[in-house]
This record gives C-alpha cells, structure tokens and sequence, in this order.
C-alpha cells in the first residue's frame, strides 16, 4: 500500500478506498499540470501541502511510487 494512503487512513481516518480516491485524483491533477506546462516544483509542494497536508518531501512517493513497490520512472 502506498505510503502516503497509510498516512492519510491513520491521521484522517479515511478508508482506504477514501484515500486512493484522494491520492488518485491529487496524481491526476499534478501529473496533468506537469504535463501541459502549468505546474512548477513550488506549485506541485503547494498542492500536496493543501490538498494533502503533507510536506513537500513526499512527492516522490506520489509521483513515482507504484503499488508493486516499484519506482517509476
């Protein structure tokens, strides 16, 4: 399980389909900011932070860590 939905089930109190869910649309978004040229680092430690409330130290595992435990790149 990603690191990140562990985190957000433990503080929040989400279910684990609750956290995907936000993970999943938090990736979404960022990776389609990036994509088109709209998001810079600071924005994407921006997002995490409000939309998260989490420190910019864990946009690696949004971004590149797969559920198999693998690193993408």
């Amino acid at each position: 399980m990603n690191r990140i939905v562990k985190i957000l089930m433990k503080r929040d109190n989400m279910t684990e389909a609750e956290a995907r869910e936000l993970v999943g649309a938090v990736k979404e978004d960022i990776t389609q900011g990036i994509e088109e040229g709209f998001y810079s680092y600071e924005d994407v430690a921006c997002i995490i932070e409000d939309d998260l409330g989490l420190e910019p130290d864990y946009i690696e595992y949004l971004l590149f860590w797969e559920e198999k435990n693998k690193w993408i790149v």
